[in-house]
């Protein structure tokens, strides 16, 4: 289980955490990848003593937003299996996949380099094979990218990634959110040609991070109902 540390040496929440935290959710599999990323931040928003990091920056979104559309469907699946799991008793990757191509509502487009609530493209019309390509390079964070979906959705401020405040709070949400998912299993594997029941969220690649104390918080999820689009579409599934 791949473990980020987010504690500086005197036991309080590393200034750049936020950016950690964000640099594992858009490149999980790619330590290179992540190493540039935080590169950039340092130089692109002129980190320094006197001067607090900036999440929004221009040069920042340009490499996250690529990225943050398949982080998002991915988070979406993982919350529609442990909705179905939750509502009808059983669930499959089939369902989940069936309810995220026709009723997952379309966010609208960017307009700038803020976090907020225009800022996602559209969900819909993604075809299979992309959805399952998606999944299978972002299932180890899946849990923080249902967290981004549900603090998005539900309108949960507190509970965003992106400032070092409100981010112990988004990292609990994960965790419980990876608790909920401990025990389900896709029906089908994500790996073309193999047969194997696979983990929604397998523990041995699943990120998690190691917060000072005082960040710590213990959250007891409470997981957003199915929508009636996405109910309709699962008893139909399910007979």
């Amino acid at each position: 289980m791949p473990i980020c540390d987010l504690c500086t040496s005197d036991e309080e929440l590393d200034r750049l955490a936020m950016f950690r935290v964000l640099a594992v959710m858009v490149e999980p599999r790619n330590e290179t990848a992540r190493t540039q990323i935080l590169t950039r931040i340092e130089k692109d928003t002129k980190i320094n003593p006197d001067r607090r990091p900036r999440f929004s920056t221009d040069e920042l979104w340009a490499f996250v937003r690529p990225r943050l559309h398949k982080g998002v469907i991915v988070g979406d699946l993982l919350l529609y299996l442990i909705q179905t799991k939750r509502e009808f008793g059983r669930t499959s990757l089939n369902l989940a996949l069936a309810i995220i191509r026709t009723a997952t509502p379309r966010w609208e487009q960017p307009v700038g380099a803020e976090w907020h609530d225009k800022r996602h493209e559209g969900r819909l019309n993604q075809d299979r094979r992309t959805i399952l390509g998606s999944f299978k390079r972002y299932q180890p964070v899946a849990h923080l990218w249902a967290a981004f979906v549900i603090s998005e959705t539900e309108k949960l401020p507190d509970f965003g990634p992106d400032s070092n405040e409100t981010l112990p709070n988004f990292l609990a949400l994960a965790e419980a959110i990876a608790k909920e998912a401990q025990g389900i299993y896709l029906q089908k594997s994500v790996r073309p040609g193999s047969r194997a029941k696979q983990a929604a969220l397998p523990r041995a690649s699943m990120w998690r991070f190691k917060l000072p104390p005082a960040a710590q918080r213990v959250l007891k999820l409470k997981v957003p109902r199915l929508l009636p689009a996405a109910r309709a579409i699962a008893l139909q599934y399910l007979g």
